[in-house]
């Protein structure tokens, strides 16, 4: 790019400085042939330079109109690309959802956009109140694209999907997303109380080990290259203390945080919500402690669901000494 500009700059400016001398040279016989006087001289110079200016428009122009012409076929690329995506979504769009009172996946095969690869085939399951599935296998298998694909993000697949409400959810991805503005704004989004007192906020902030943060809580900032992935997550279980959601999906939610601060959120949120149902995607074993059943995907489509084979009373009680 800068090669090209070079040799842009001196073909436009060689060209303008050629342009004021030209007529002098082509004129300077007539003038010291004495048939014309220097008057003489200086109008041919002005009137060849009238001439030149109106005739070189393109050339004065042409970092503009390339300019122009780059964003013109960006955005047509662009819109083209929509396009395209909105017909294979319409093509390949099977999958239903309606309202209920609880999770209902029934028949779901769910696939990559070149519609022939089966990332999920055939997967049903119900999750109802109080319930926590954990979702597990290999990285790249789907279990994102399935959260994605109950979020109603992912159009490439069929079956169907009973959703709650989604006043009563709340998603969690690994890297939360922080709108732009004050911290008390990241806090209450998307669901909470814009009337909250600040003090709630300060005690929730300190309760995360994000005591600093409390004096910054009206700032208003890029949170998401402000705070560290952890604080991120921190913040994002904070939003499920503040609105309560009845259905929480996380997608790897804690992968930043050590196991500690990870058993420690997790007992937060079954003292504080436990009528709540938590679908979470992750990788450690160590979360197979808080939760009750198992989606393992194994590839190829395949899917295998069990209850985790372990004491509730003995899990519960193994939390509470953690957390306490």
């Amino acid at each position: 790019i800068m090669v090209r500009q070079k040799k842009l700059t001196w073909f436009t400016s060689g060209y303008n400085q050629i342009a004021i001398i030209f007529p002098i040279l082509v004129a300077a016989p007539r003038f010291f042939a004495k048939k014309i006087q220097l008057g003489g001289l200086m109008q041919i110079a002005q009137a060849f330079g009238q001439v030149q200016t109106s005739l070189s428009y393109i050339v004065n122009s042409y970092t503009s109109l390339a300019a122009w012409h780059a964003v013109a076929d960006r955005l047509r690329t662009f819109e083209h690309n929509i396009e395209s995506i909105k017909a294979l979504q319409s093509s390949n769009n099977n999958i239903k959802y309606k309202q209920s009172d609880f999770l209902s996946v029934k028949n779901l095969s769910i696939m990559l956009p070149n519609n022939q690869t089966y990332l999920i085939k055939d997967l049903s399951f119900e999750l109802k109140p109080t319930q926590s599935l954990l979702i597990v296998g290999p990285s790249g298998i789907g279990k994102s694209t399935l959260i994605r694909t109950i979020a109603g993000l992912w159009p490439f697949g069929s079956g169907e999907i009973e959703l709650p409400p989604k006043e009563k959810t709340l998603f969690l991805p690994q890297k939360p997303y922080l709108p732009i503005g004050t911290l008390r704004d990241v806090l209450i989004y998307p669901n909470g109380d814009p009337s909250i007192d600040n003090d709630i906020l300060k005690e929730l902030l300190v309760s995360l080990n994000l005591k600093y943060l409390t004096k910054h809580l009206l700032d208003n900032n890029v949170w998401s290259q402000v705070l560290s992935l952890g604080e991120q997550q921190y913040i994002a279980f904070g939003r499920i203390f503040l609105q309560k959601p009845e259905w929480i999906f996380m997608d790897e939610a804690t992968s930043a945080l050590d196991e500690k601060s990870e058993r420690l959120l997790y007992m937060r949120l079954f003292n504080e919500l436990p009528q709540s149902a938590c679908l979470s995607v992750g990788h450690r074993s160590s979360l197979l402690n808080y939760h009750k059943i198992k989606l393992s995907l194994l590839g190829e489509g395949k899917w295998s669901l069990e209850p985790i084979k372990k004491d509730d009373s003995k899990r519960v009680s193994y939390l509470k000494e953690e957390f306490a």
